[in-house]
């Protein structure tokens, strides 16, 4: 029987190389897929690289004063391509891309369920903001949602193989060095206030310099900016970047976790870190305890050190002892954010059991917040003035996603949003556990990590402009797809096989030969 030259044993060790792909059948080999996704031109994957790298400048507005966060790059950009794949649509219609799976259709119903919402209307009792229509409310808000629910498709589209993968990963990375330059620039701006750094923060960052010493790194504002480095963090930690040496993936990773503690935000640093314990454990079952393990441990230092700051004292250590004394009576809590936080949520929570089934309507929640407030809220005199004095232009909101959805969307709604986010968790839990390659259990874990991790913080975030989000559940749902395909660019793994096996499977097929000639 011939022998391929590359496959003769080694008489000194006894052993042979032998490549998996030489042995397995046919058809139990995933797909190589080694091209660019069909129907992507260069300008479309160039805007779309660019798209991914502006995701932290959520203060980078232009004209601020008339686009507001509509002026963001990242909306530009994808109101831009946007355009292009509508008209590449019209005159192609055989080149559209309909995502498929359980978590891209619940996507499309909520995105449905939240722009028929804009024609939800209730009496509203008193009216409290002569200056704000609830209908203009609800248009741009809903806008927002639209936009966000483009980004997760556009993520789909343009995420189908392991190289697609890889360059948005690239891009993301991009963004997130130049949130380590701000970082630089705005402690530079910080020492020298009269300096050259300090006039170039001002034209980057449209809210001016954050005055408590805390990192903004171009975000709206602190706790934003360590929003975005929820996303980032466990990608890194997680060697999602798998492409990329060990080293390599330490030195960033405790770069972004040193950017993370000098957001110093409380909501930011109990989503990260209860995140790693959640993931840890799961991921910990897959026999890969050390790099969680690590970065636990690393974690667990740097809060520490952030903590032990008079700035960690301050915004981390002062209102952990508030809310552990007080526990859930929020009238005792001094510090006023968090106060006023719990007042709001408190009041959209209302809203939603005076209209449990369809809410009240996208972006038209504050408007009934005068009527549910809390009475121990409307007592204290400092919260009730910030909410409702004459100088107040700004509708009161919750800063709890999920109670926001309650309020607005209403259980059909919430019901749909929240079996969205598990199927996500599936998506990615289900490849995580699936997978045989180390590499891509890295890259899956990453994934889970950032959307647990986000879910967790959706306790105390509201505003919509974190393009990021969607950016990671199109990753997510993305999974079961990438699941099923090879990265050409990583090596298969080679096994030795002792010459005595190699003779007696040799032997194996001689024999089989025969008997099938005699038969």
């Amino acid at each position: 029987m011939r022998m391929n030259r590359t496959h003769l044993p080694s008489r000194a060790t006894g052993f042979v190389s032998w490549q998996s792909s030489t042995t397995a059948p046919r058809e139990l080999q995933p797909p190589q897929t080694t091209r660019d996704s069909p129907g992507i031109d260069a300008l479309q994957k160039f805007l779309w690289g660019a798209l991914v790298a502006s995701f932290p400048f959520t203060a980078l507005e232009i004209w601020p004063s008339h686009l507001k966060q509509f002026g963001e790059p990242a909306v530009l950009i994808a109101a831009l391509l946007g355009v292009l794949i509508l008209g590449d649509a019209v005159l192609r219609p055989q080149r559209i891309f309909v995502p498929k799976g359980r978590s891209a259709w619940l996507l499309l119903l909520l995105m449905v369920v939240i722009g028929s919402s804009f024609f939800i209307s209730h009496p509203i009792d008193p009216y409290m903001w002569p200056g704000h229509n609830p209908w203009t409310k609800s248009a741009k808000q809903i806008i927002q949602w639209l936009t966000d629910g483009w980004v997760a498709y556009l993520t789909l589209r343009f995420v189908r193989t392991w190289k697609d993968f890889r360059f948005a990963l690239k891009c993301l990375f991009v963004g997130f060095l130049l949130v380590t330059g701000s970082a630089f620039l705005e402690l530079a701006a910080a020492h020298w206030p009269t300096g050259m750094a300090h006039s170039l923060y001002g034209l980057l960052h449209n809210g001016g310099m954050e005055e408590a010493g805390r990192l903004n790194l171009l975000g709206y504002e602190p706790s934003i900016a360590g929003d975005y480095l929820l996303s980032v963090v466990p990608l890194l930690v997680c060697g999602a970047y798998y492409w990329k040496p060990r080293r390599w993936t330490l030195f960033w990773s405790a770069v972004a976790l040193l950017l993370f503690c000098g957001t110093f935000s409380l909501g930011c640093f109990g989503a990260l870190f209860v995140a790693a314990l959640i993931v840890g454990v799961v991921y910990a079952r897959r026999g890969s305890k050390g790099l969680i393990v690590a970065t636990l441990l690393l974690l667990c230092v740097l809060v520490g050190a952030a903590v032990s700051s008079s700035k960690g004292e301050q915004f981390l250590g002062d209102r952990v002892s508030d809310i552990i004394e007080n526990g859930l009576d929020p009238r005792g809590i001094p510090d006023f954010s968090t106060r006023d936080r719990l007042a709001h949520t408190e009041a959209a929570f209302n809203t939603f059991l005076e209209h449990p089934v369809i809410g009240v309507g996208v972006g038209k929640s504050g408007f009934y917040a005068y009527g549910a407030y809390p009475v121990w809220a409307l007592e204290q005199e400092d919260l009730s003035q910030a909410a409702f004095g004459s100088d107040i232009i700004t509708l009161p909101s919750p800063t709890n996603l999920f109670v926001q959805m309650l309020a607005e969307t209403g259980l059909v709604g919430t019901t749909i949003f929240i079996a969205l986010l598990i199927s996500m968790l599936a998506d990615c839990y289900g490849a995580m556990n699936t997978a045989n390659e180390k590499w891509k259990k890295m890259v899956f874990a990453g994934v889970l990590f950032a959307l647990v991790a986000q879910i967790i913080h959706y306790n105390a975030m509201l505003w919509l402009g974190m393009r990021y989000w969607f950016f990671i559940w199109g990753l997510a749902i993305c999974a079961p797809n990438l699941l099923k395909q090879k990265d050409p660019s990583m090596r298969e793994p080679r096994t030795a096989v002792k010459l005595s096996d190699l003779r007696a499977r040799q032997l194996g097929e001689q024999r089989r030969a025969v008997s099938l000639a005699r038969f």
